[in-house]
């Protein structure tokens, strides 16, 4: 009778929940025993069957499994027991090292089915291994299926120590993961299949650059150099049924010196149809297979072999069968290995390395990726062809030393070539790009470029015939020879109009007549702003052939905001400057004070439209003290100026004579002569002879009496002249004997 047992050990950190996978759900997450995000899906005691047999695991002979990793934060575990007979002591003991950090007993009986989690009182911590055994009747546990931790658990949620990626390259080691930079410790703490992240590469010319070995892929096959060996692995099958040539993936070098190589190969394929001859090394093309085309899918084995200097040594997974499946060569131990790496793995390069492998011969230091190349069938630099761009050669076929047509390329020129296409007529000598350019319409030196640096003759277009031609329809060449409207000068501002060009005189029409870049300019007339539209304008000009709108001629407006004040208004008494004349109120308001009330005024000026009292608009009263004193008034006989004339009793003098004798009758000893215009002025004490301005020759006036007594006369006198006072003297005389005054 058979006790089926399953033990399933159960990882959890935060809580002792039952960790099942959940139906419905396809999110897979795996075991993270180390805690650092990054989880691996390698097995701990995975699928392990064992059968427990009478008395086999006793007390004194367990069995137990070893965990590759310790354990860490294991809080729970889950058990399920069936037993179809007797009753059967169980007891499960956890390890940590040499020492027991956790038990539990169970005791599966009569046909019952026992499951159950169970959860520690602490967490176990560097678990190491769990050792189970009964105390007795250990027939009944045979069979035995005994799980440790799954790798991966499907589930809807992330469980605890689960996570969504198997990245983890060690999961025993916190600080081992693709998160991780790599250092220099000589692990590979970034899980990217490196230690330490430096292959570095002989360089055996000592040129800068590496070897680089031959490797040849084709689908998705790949070829994997590390620090133990090479990992070929190849894609599904190529070719077709037993031809065992198609390559899928390869490696190889040329032999340095005759040796013999040793190296452990190991081989695994899922072809469903076996091996055959997927494996190989070569030696100059011709396949060796290492597998046996009958055996198992995975197989292994040694190799030693003599090779000579200068053969071409490899490794290859190739397709020699119809059907499907994938292939991988792992080569391990081979003495060869420098050869094909040439390199080592280290923290930083070594003398004699350098960290790329791109040389194409290492055994000469003028070759590698870059160098010059030389005539000489080697590749100097590593660009897989030989002598390329080297001696490329073109036929001069006109022997001028300058070729052109198709490119020959050779390390040594046919006879008849050069390495130069640079002729551009490669049947006349006398044109390369060496030759002198002379005026004949042809590119003589190959510029490109027909007659350039030849003095040209430069003529211009003339459309309208007047003699100026248009700078934009020039026309050049060097032989001087141009059509009839072709001119020397380029100074026409117009050429469809020939009554426009510099002679040409400038008249009012809105066009620069002689493109002198001004329109007009002379002959337009200048107009004002007349904004009030009275006919005036403002100093606001314009300068056009014709009167503009709201312009006028003239700019005589003192106010072009009022129509009303212009020079043709008549000043009206307003304060305002109606004429535009400068003054306020001009001629109208001029008033002067009366003193004594006659109506007639004198003195100071007053301006204003509305005088007070006491003023009049006259200023002629020659006396404002005496009203009986003014212009108009009636002359009395006063010795007073009464009527403002500058004349005094003039008109109302009575004439009186001396009465020498006393008898009542006077003598009108006085005579007077006068010239037209004179005059004589009698006054009680003087008397004023004024002569005229319109008398030429002779006495303008005199004055005469005869002497009553013999007596002697004394008199003043005062004389003024607006002539020459030679031409006008004044005199006295007597008896006609002159004598002169003045």
């Amino acid at each position: 009778m058979k006790i089926k047992f399953i033990f399933l050990l159960l990882f959890s950190v935060l809580s002792s929940k039952l960790l099942f996978a959940q139906a419905g759900c396809s999110n897979v997450y795996y075991y993270d025993n180390d805690s650092d995000g990054y989880g691996t899906s390698a097995v701990f005691g995975n699928g392990t069957s064992e059968d427990f047999g009478t008395g086999q695991y006793l007390s004194w002979s367990p069995l137990t499994f070893s965990f590759p990793t310790p354990l860490n934060n294991l809080s729970s575990f889950y058990y399920s027991v069936t037993n179809t007979a007797a009753t059967s002591d169980c007891w499960f003991y956890f390890y940590s090292g040499g020492n027991v950090v956790g038990s539990l007993e169970i005791n599966p009986y009569n046909g019952l089915t026992f499951n159950s989690n169970h959860s520690f009182s602490s967490p176990l911590n560097g678990v190491t291994s769990v050792v189970i055994y009964s105390y007795w009747n250990p027939s009944y546990l045979n069979d035995l299926t005994f799980y440790t931790i799954p790798s991966s658990i499907t589930a809807c949620t992330q469980p605890a120590g689960y996570t969504s990626n198997n990245t983890d390259c060690n999961d025993g080691n916190s600080a081992v993961n693709p998160g991780i930079f790599d250092i220099c410790n000589t692990i590979d703490d970034n899980c990217d299949g490196q230690v330490d992240n430096g292959m570095y590469y002989a360089d055996g010319d000592g040129d800068g650059y590496g070897r680089n070995p031959g490797i040849i892929t084709q689908e998705n096959s790949t070829v994997t150099i590390t620090s133990t060996g090479i990992v070929l692995n190849g894609s599904n099958n190529l070719g077709s049924y037993g031809n065992g040539t198609n390559i899928q993936s390869q490696i190889s070098f040329v032999v340095p010196t005759t040796t013999t190589y040793t190296f452990n190969w190991s081989y695994a394929t899922t072809d469903f149809e076996g091996p055959w001859f997927d494996p190989a090394y070569y030696i100059n093309n011709v396949l060796v297979p290492l597998s046996d085309g009958e055996g198992n899918i995975l197989q292994s084995g040694s190799v030693s072999i003599q090779v000579t200097a200068g053969s071409t040594f490899g490794f290859a997974v190739i397709s020699s069968d119809g059907g499907g499946g994938e292939a991988s060569l792992t080569i391990t131990n081979f003495n060869g290995m420098s050869n094909i790496t040439n390199g080592v793995f280290a923290c930083s390069a070594t003398a004699g390395y350098v960290a790329n492998n791109d040389d194409c011969n290492d055994n000469l230091s003028a070759v590698y990726p870059g160098a010059s190349e030389l005539c000489n069938t080697i590749d100097e630099d590593c660009d897989g062809s030989v002598d390329d761009g080297v001696n490329t050669f073109y036929a001069d076929t006109d022997g001028d030393g300058y070729g052109a047509g198709v490119a020959t390329i050779t390390c040594t020129g046919p006879t008849g070539y050069v390495l130069n296409n640079a002729d551009c007529n490669n049947n006349s000598a006398a044109i390369n790009p060496l030759a002198t350019e002379i005026c004949n319409n042809v590119d003589d030196d190959c510029d490109g470029i027909a007659d350039d640096g030849v003095p040209l003759i430069t003529r211009y277009l003339d459309n309208d015939g007047d003699g100026y031609g248009n700078v934009l329809s020039p026309s050049s060449n060097c032989f001087g020879t141009f059509p009839s409207n072709y001119v020397v000068n380029s100074t026409d501002c117009n050429d469809n109009s020939s009554a426009v060009n510099p002679a040409a005189i400038e008249v009012c029409n809105n066009i620069d007549d002689d493109c002198n870049d001004q329109i007009d300019e002379g002959v337009q007339s200048v107009f004002y702003a007349d904004a009030d539209g009275d006919g005036f304008g403002t100093s606001v000009e314009t300068y056009a052939c014709s009167l503009p709108t709201g312009f006028v001629t003239n700019n005589g407006d003192c106010n072009d905001g009022n129509s009303s004040v212009n020079p043709d208004v008549t000043e009206v008494c307003n304060t305002i400057d109606d004429n535009c004349d400068g003054q306020t109120d001009e001629g109208l308001n001029t008033f002067y004070a009366d003193l004594d009330g006659d109506g007639f005024g004198t003195g100071s000026a007053v301006i204003t439209c509305s005088p007070s009292n006491g003023f009049v608009l006259s200023n002629n009263d020659c006396n404002d003290n005496e009203s009986t004193i003014y212009p108009g008034a009636v002359e009395t006989c006063n010795t007073i100026d009464d009527n403002c004339d500058t004349q005094i009793d003039e008109g109302v003098l009575n004439n009186y004579y001396v009465d020498t004798d006393g008898d009542g009758y006077g003598f009108d000893a006085v005579t007077e002569s006068f010239a037209p215009g004179a005059w004589v002025l009698y006054t009680p004490s003087a008397f004023v002879l004024v002569g005229t301005p319109d008398y030429w020759i002779g006495v303008s006036n005199k004055v005469q009496f005869v002497a009553p007594t013999t007596e002697t006369y004394t008199f003043n006198w005062a004389y003024a002249v607006l002539d020459d006072p030679d031409q006008d003297p004044a005199y006295y005389f007597i008896n006609d004997q002159i004598v002169v005054l003045s």
